[in-house]
């Protein structure tokens, strides 16, 4: 227990740190990526993240989770994150991630996607496979408080 208490004040008075970078695509399997401290609105003020994976491939299912959280509302914000690889939604389709959170409080919401390559490219041929993988995560406060908080975006091509 005493080591744990040690390294915990550590960390509180040990000079910030530098983040090295807040996106790591393009990847081969896998991109990640977070921004913080950005103002959370709706429409064209709407923050979103990218990142890129190099290539679709077959027998493969691409997974994307993200976060959206609030650290700071003038008033009840209502959290909404939609997901999209190439312009095409994932599954659940049309299901947005959302949160409704009271004035001043910390506030998150979370969700889970999924896009199977193969089905994906069927049905619009020339958009997945063999193609870059562009992933975008929209988020916004459909209250238009002017909150402020974070996103992380991950993305991951897995075999089925």
């Amino acid at each position: 227990m005493r080591g744990i208490f040690c390294v915990s004040v550590a960390l509180l008075v040990a000079p910030s740190l530098t983040i090295a970078d807040s996106n790591t695509g393009p990847g081969k399997m896998a991109a990640f990526a977070s921004f913080d401290d950005m103002t959370i609105g709706l429409g064209p003020s709407s923050p979103s993240l990218a990142v890129a994976i190099k290539k679709g491939k077959t027998h493969r299912v691409l997974t994307v989770e993200g976060m959206l959280s609030i650290y700071s509302a003038a008033g009840a914000a209502k959290l909404l994150m939609v997901p999209l690889v190439n312009g095409i939604p994932l599954n659940p389709v049309g299901k947005a991630a959302a949160a409704s959170c009271t004035t001043g409080e910390q506030c998150s919401v979370t969700g889970s996607w999924w896009l199977d390559l193969d089905a994906a490219e069927a049905a619009n041929p020339g958009v997945g496979l063999g193609q870059q993988l562009n992933v975008t995560l929209v988020g916004n406060d459909t209250a238009e408080t002017g909150s402020v908080g974070s996103m992380i975006l991950r993305a991951r091509l897995e075999k089925k």
